[in-house]
């Protein structure tokens, strides 16, 4: 898999940390827009969202991704990662990259040609997945205007939405109705007809906030699957 195709897979983790915040822009563009019920699960939702987005931005943390690309894995990489002053992230790669050789003649030429062709497929799915991970305000309205509840095994609430990027698309978070705590993030959708596959699976820092621990991201059509891994946070 050509370093630029990869790179763009690594991108989709920084998105994370956007998502609760975008769940506090939009709480009250929901709450108008539901049921009583749905109104205040959103609103507790968003709420605990923001005060676990604020204290987050407290730590710095390891993130480590590895792509695997028909059946062969290509080294991991992992970087530092803290939150600036303005609530970007900072990210430093701890991993060198590889050096590449470029091959002559035609077969280079189609080499390359593949690669200009993974870079744009690449780009296209980064920005598809990031759509899910990191939702604008005017899809998490779509989401919870259109979603459901119910209790799921381990005394989580599901809430449950379809057709909200894309037709057939679907977005679903598991949270801890007594918390709000988002446990569990999942979507799926379609790249040029090819399904895309994403899972967030979420944790604890001790006496902590939640935070994004292992995300995958698949298309089993290419081959393809991300794992990125965030842990080590510490104070700073």
């Amino acid at each position: 898999m050509p370093t630029y195709t990869i790179a763009r897979v690594r991108t989709l983790a920084k998105t994370k940390p956007i998502v609760l915040v975008y769940l506090i822009a939009c709480a009250g563009i929901i709450a108008s827009a539901q049921s009583p019920d749905r109104a205040a699960l959103a609103q507790k939702f968003g709420q605990a969202a923001k005060a676990n987005a604020t204290a987050l931005k407290q730590y710095g943390w390891q993130m480590r991704v590895a792509v695997t690309l028909k059946g062969e894995p290509r080294p991991p990489k992992l970087y530092a990662m803290r939150f600036e002053p303005d609530g970007t992230i900072e990210k430093t790669e701890l991993t060198a990259e590889a050096p590449s050789e470029k091959e002559r003649g035609l077969k280079g030429r189609i080499k390359e040609k593949k690669v200009a062709e993974a870079k744009e497929w690449a780009g296209e799915l980064a920005d598809l997945v990031k759509g899910y991970l990191a939702p604008s305000p005017a899809v998490l309205q779509t989401f919870f205007s259109n979603a459901m509840a119910a209790d799921v095994p381990g005394g989580l609430v599901q809430i449950v939405a379809t057709g909200v990027i894309a037709p057939g698309d679907k977005m679903v978070y598991e949270i801890a109705p007594d918390t709000q705590a988002v446990k569990r993030f999942m979507f799926t959708t379609l790249l040029d007809g090819d399904p895309v596959e994403g899972q967030v699976e979420f944790a604890t820092i001790p006496s902590g906030p939640n935070y994004a621990a292992q995300t995958t991201v698949t298309v089993p059509a290419k081959h393809l699957s991300a794992a990125i891994e965030n842990f080590q946070y510490v104070k700073q």
